[in-house]
């Protein structure tokens, strides 16, 4: 009998960190009962709180005003997150705006969930400005960050219900 044997289907490391950021947010909105004891999110986007995602993965997050100062390649770096995965801490500065601290968040479940060799890792922000070097573990992070936060299909339905279906068109009442 001649079998015919499929060549196994490799995953970009882009696809698998997709993936992962994808369970997560099914994770959340199938448990979202549990997880929620007040004001059960109604739609999927209102589950993609990375906080909520760091303790389901056994993590507590705790706000801190200053987390250190990093000089990296010559530029002062200031922490705006940080994993310590003995302790099962995450720590948030909160000197960052709301959206760089849910970012960041997003970044530190990324650290805990793509990479567990690492027991302490951190997110610095250069003080003026974004840089380019960081290292690929960095990189992984920052894309499970935005693949957990934007999801491609829940971006398109809420663009498509803001501003139809067709070619965008920049206009005075688009903008």
């Amino acid at each position: 009998m001649n079998a015919v044997v499929k060549p196994a289907r490799y995953l970009s490391r882009r696809q698998v960190i997709q993936k992962r950021a994808r369970y997560v947010q099914l994770e959340l909105w199938n448990k979202r009962s549990e997880l929620w004891s007040h004001d059960v999110p109604q739609s999927p986007i209102e589950v993609l709180q990375p906080g909520v995602g760091l303790r389901l993965a056994g993590f507590e997050i705790e706000s801190r005003d200053f987390l250190g100062d990093e000089w990296d390649r010559g530029v002062r770096t200031e922490v705006a997150g940080l994993l310590d995965r003995d302790l099962a801490n995450v720590y948030i500065s909160t000197r960052q705006s709301r959206v760089v601290q849910n970012f960041t968040a997003a970044h530190e479940l990324g650290h805990a969930l793509l990479h567990p060799h690492v027991d302490v890792k951190h997110r610095e922000l250069p003080m003026d400005g974004p840089r380019g070097g960081s290292s690929w573990e960095e990189r992984e992070a920052d894309w499970f960050a935005s693949e957990f936060l934007m999801p491609e299909k829940q971006v398109r339905r809420e663009f498509a219900s803001r501003f139809g279906e067709g070619v965008f068109r920049l206009t005075d009442s688009t903008a």
